[in-house]
């Protein structure tokens, strides 16, 4: 944020020439350099908590793309950055159903447990069957996550060429 600040608020040049204005492009390039570290790092199988972590990631980039999109909109590359946009939102997407689908699994875990012996036959087995749906949709958004990260690389190949 301060970096964003810093950046909106400099000075543009003059005729005199007092320097380029900061590029905002570059704190959208950061924010996106951050999450390809991350995924390369989270290798072919992450737990759970780091697709999570990912996840947030990616809301970094996407809200530091949405404040800088005018400037970049001026750049010439308006579609490039709402591909872009699009693509970390899709992504987020993803990770937030799969999120979902991890704290469902153990909330319905931990409200059985808390019943203890008074769960009767019918409570135990619709808790088995929710916990094996919210299972499945873990899967699925396993599953489609690399795909939504791939979109993500090739928009942002587009919205941020090498400087």
């Amino acid at each position: 944020v301060r970096a964003l600040a810093a950046a909106v608020s400099a000075p543009l040049p003059t005729a005199a020439g007092d320097g380029p204005r900061p590029p905002l492009e570059s704190l959208v390039r950061k924010e996106y350099r951050r999450l390809a570290k991350a995924v390369s790092a989270a290798g072919a199988e992450p737990p759970d908590a780091v697709l999570h972590e990912l996840r947030i990631l990616g809301k970094r980039l996407r809200y530091t793309a949405e404040l800088v999109e005018p400037a970049l909109a001026d750049a010439g590359r308006r579609k490039e950055v709402r591909r872009l946009l699009k693509a970390t939102t899709a992504m987020q997407d993803v990770l937030g159903d799969h999120q979902d689908a991890c704290v469902a699994q153990q909330r319905v875990r931990e409200l059985l447990a808390g019943l203890g012996d008074a769960a009767g036959l019918d409570v135990a087995f619709a808790a088995g069957r929710i916990v094996e749906r919210e299972e499945v949709r873990r899967l699925v958004t396993r599953a489609a996550w690399p795909p939504a990260w791939q979109a993500v690389v090739a928009a942002a190949d587009d919205a941020l060429p090498a400087a």
